[in-house]
């Protein structure tokens, strides 16, 4: 029990919130979607092509900061 207790700790809750959020918030968006009536097969690759898109756009523009 203890090397279980020693695996959960706070980083390792936080790290887990952190990275689910975005499916979470794709299948928000989905469930909106289905809701309305509107079959939205894309999901995936909407959430695969923006970060792609935006690391681009970071690459090629100059530091506005």
């Amino acid at each position: 029990m203890s090397d279980f207790l020693s695996i959960l700790n706070v980083d390792l809750i936080f790290a887990t919130i952190r990275l689910y959020t975005p499916i979470t918030l794709a299948a928000i968006g989905a469930a909106g979607c289905e809701r309305a009536g509107i079959v939205n097969i894309a999901r995936e690759g909407i959430m695969v092509v923006g970060p792609f898109i935006a690391a681009c756009i970071a690459y090629t523009r100059a530091n506005h900061w």
